[in-house]
């Protein structure tokens, strides 16, 4: 399967631009050795490839990756911890694969390419960052995504544009097999400007120039998995997802259509599940459509079909949406586009894009957001946005919209706060049932509080620890001894704990009898004061 940019740039400017420092990958997750390059035989214009996945025995021989080069492979990656070399070779040496001694099966996916979704237009719009409420989330709670890692898989980009390079923690170029995934010489007619757009949306840094990204100090690893036609390798694709534990990745960005909705490879489906399962949530683009040159009513597929996968449509500044666009069971969210975002071709961006291919990194960017708001794990990062989404179209889950329009200000909310614990007044005086409350601000509904009570004297009383409402009914025996109680706030949902409130209070009473009042009637004042219990 290969996957596309159908539109690139409508007027780039021409020319070529030096780089500045280039993002290599971290010396704790470089490459393997057999992922280093090696002897390339150059696909030629209009080539026909198709991706291959050889799943290959424990004692296969250590140069397994040149030999699959010698037979005339344009890229061979040697995913290790899989067993599986993923190639792009053309359709006549993928035939002669399972000919090699100790390879166990091939697949060959020899669908028609899919493509990066999406267009450059003129003009600028900061409408996306802004309709979505990321910056009142920068704003109100401080949280712009810092220490959450987002990977984006997608063409080169340009990494010394100043909205990008101070984001950058690593990088791989799967078309090259080189962690120099910053081309040395930038030449804006040539390369494609997608992979720099969607980083810009995703986290655009907050200097004062430029677009400011939905999660402006969240870091990027920059995998390369497109040809500069726009062209995409399931065997490249499936190599970087492949690495994306690794490296760290908490969230991945798959700005890629698949071709026309079909269904994605086996390889492709198992990497990610598995993605999911240790905790990576992957964003992909529902696809353009007619755009895409997709017949009318195509559905979303590909991608989008894997276990825990966001697939992402689009939603236009005037509400609507475009009917020739792709849709169908695998819709989950609708996100903006036709939004402004980094331009490689100037200093500050002066660029419009449009497609769900820029929709889909406002939702990776809003994932950002949540792991540095404390939520995790790609169910529930999920399941967030989805249940703060504004509802659009038919009520609840619909095929066009998902579970509705992005937002990211709803979505993203602080960690629940105990803003005042109440008690009765100490000294307690009398024995008895005491009633404490715990007021919550923030957090996601519904909240519990952990209620820890601990007692000086425990022959008095067992200490114990209960999980309950935002009231508690305190036992107070008699006699003279302190009682320490703390009170945490729990999201019953999310699992996120906030911070927790503690309260001492001093127990002098030799009576019960209290009814949970220890107060009694001042005859003369009219007021009331503590009881006084003598002995205490």
């Amino acid at each position: 399967m290969r996957v596309s940019i159908f539109g690139l740039v409508a007027a780039a400017a021409a020319g070529a631009f030096a780089f500045g420092a280039c993002a290599t990958e971290p010396t704790s997750t470089a490459p393997s050795p057999h992922e280093g390059p090696a002897a390339s035989n150059s696909q030629k214009p209009g080539e026909r490839v198709v991706s291959a996945f050889l799943h290959y025995r424990a004692d296969a021989p250590a140069n397994r990756r040149g030999m699959v080069h010698q037979l005339g492979a344009h890229r061979v990656h040697d995913v290790e911890d899989r067993r599986v070399l993923s190639a792009v070779l053309p359709p006549e040496v993928a035939a002669r694969l399972s000919a090699l001694p100790w390879v166990e099966r091939v697949e060959i996916d020899s669908s028609p390419p899919a493509r990066v979704s999406g267009l450059a237009l003129a003009d600028f719009t900061t409408w996306g960052v802004d309709s979505i409420g990321a910056p009142a989330v920068h704003a109100g709670q401080g949280n712009e995504g810092a220490g959450a890692r987002v990977a984006v898989l997608d063409t080169r980009i340009r990494c010394d544009h100043a909205d990008i390079e101070s984001r950058i923690y690593g990088g791989y170029d799967f078309i090259e097999s080189t962690s120099q995934v910053c081309p040395s010489i930038w030449n804006a007619a040539t390369y494609p400007i997608h992979g720099t757009a969607v980083a810009g949306i995703i986290a655009g840094t907050r200097n004062g120039v430029g677009v400011l990204g939905v999660a402006p100090r969240a870091s990027l690893y920059l995998a390369r998995v497109c040809e500069d036609n726009g062209e995409c390798n399931s065997a490249d694709i499936y190599a970087a997802l492949s690495r994306m534990v690794k490296v760290g990745a908490q969230v991945v960005n798959l700005s890629l259509n698949t071709y026309c909705g079909q269904a994605a490879n086996s390889s492709i489906l198992n990497v990610l599940r598995d993605l999911n399962l240790l905790g990576v949530a992957v964003v992909n683009a529902a696809g353009n459509g007619e755009d895409d040159g997709c017949p009318l009513g195509t559905p979303v597929g590909g991608y989008a079909a894997g276990e825990g996968v966001i697939a992402v449509t689009h939603w236009l500044p005037d509400g609507t949406q475009r009917s020739g666009y792709q849709y169908g069971p695998l819709v989950d969210l609708s996100a903006p586009t036709r939004v402004s975002t980094a331009h490689p071709t100037v200093a500050v961006n002066h660029t419009k894009h449009d497609g769900t291919s820029f929709s889909a990194p406002h939702v990776s960017g809003s994932l950002a957001l949540l792991l540095a708001a404390g939520f995790s794990g790609p169910n529930h990062l999920a399941r967030r946005l989805f249940e703060t989404a504004t509802d659009r179209g038919a009520a609840g889950w619909d095929d066009h919209w998902g579970w509705g329009t992005l937002d990211a200000e709803q979505a993203v909310a602080r960690r629940p706060v105990i803003t005042s614990l109440i008690g009765p007044d100490a000294p307690i005086n009398r024995a008895g049932s005491y009633r404490l409350t715990a007021n919550v601000a923030y957090g996601a509904a519904p909240i519990g509080i952990r209620w820890s009570v601990r007692y000086s004297n425990s022959s008095i009383a067992q200490n114990y620890n209960v999980v309950g409402s935002f009231s508690h009914y305190l036992d107070v025996p008699e006699g003279e001894y302190s009682i320490s109680v703390t009170a945490t706030p729990l999201e019953a949902i999310y699992g996120r704990t906030g911070s927790l409130r503690s309260l001492t209070l001093s127990v002098c009473t030799s009576g019960g009898g209290g009814g949970g009042n220890p107060y009694v009637l001042n005859g003369k004042g009219g007021g009331i004061r503590p009881s006084r219990v003598e002995g205490c």
